[in-house]
């Protein structure tokens, strides 16, 4: 999953894997990656997708700031 969060000010992503044992309720939660420069306008950290290569994608785009793409 992806999500944002505020550090000091500025808007950042991060990729997260998280496993749950009973479907309900999350157990663990892993950061993969963090840190991704992001802005909460539309278009910023979004789907995280496995491609047919078997590899896990996780789509950045600029949300209006191009710089942070």
């Amino acid at each position: 999953m992806s999500l944002l969060y505020e550090d000091n000010g500025e808007i950042k992503g991060k990729m997260v894997r998280t496993n749950r044992l009973d479907g309900l309720k999350m157990d663990s939660m892993e950061v993969i990656l963090n840190g991704i420069p992001s802005t909460t306008r539309a278009h910023q950290v979004q789907a995280v997708s496995i491609g047919f290569d078997g590899k896990l994608y996780l789509n950045v785009a600029d949300g209006g700031e191009w710089e942070k793409a």
